[in-house]
């Protein structure tokens, strides 16, 4: 958990609704302390890891309609023992998974007096712009800002 001073500093980066891009635009020259992290708990944190020689899960959705219970099995196992996967053959078409990225990137790069109207940790929202959605409660933040539609 964290002290008083790094509750402090929390606090006063996620009051400044900016995220990790507005201390980039703001031109820091240091990494604020609450994203460094203790070395041995890094090392804690990922002695538990799967091996990284490992191959990630892969899902595919060729079939479907037809393997949908297998697909199911796999998706669970997958977030179970890696929290993540790949899901190939999705038909999602590459120009829109482009547009998708090109929109996002183009919401980040917004001033930040525009984004902040977005800057929530309430999940009941249908939109939602923050930076590390455990910011209070991790061993250290991440260097990220995230969107998310958790309410849609």
């Amino acid at each position: 958990m964290a002290d008083d001073n790094q509750l402090r500093d929390l606090k006063a980066f996620d009051d400044s609704k900016a995220g990790v891009k507005g201390l980039v635009d703001a031109g820091i020259e240091r990494i604020p302390l609450i994203f460094v992290h203790d070395k041995a708990k890094l090392e804690e944190d990922y002695s538990i890891c799967p091996n990284s020689q490992s191959n990630l899960p892969v899902i595919d959705f060729d079939d479907i309609n037809t393997n949908t219970a297998q697909i199911i099995v796999s998706i669970r196992d997958a977030c179970e023992k890696w929290g993540f996967f790949q899901v190939i053959n999705h038909e999602i078409p590459a120009r829109v998974i482009n547009q998708m990225i090109d929109g996002v990137s183009r919401f980040h790069e917004q001033e930040v007096a525009l984004k902040r109207q977005y800057y929530t940790r309430d999940q009941t929202q249908k939109f939602m712009y923050l930076s590390n959605f455990d910011l209070y409660n991790a061993r250290g933040a991440n260097w990220r800002d995230t969107i998310s539609c958790p309410g849609s």
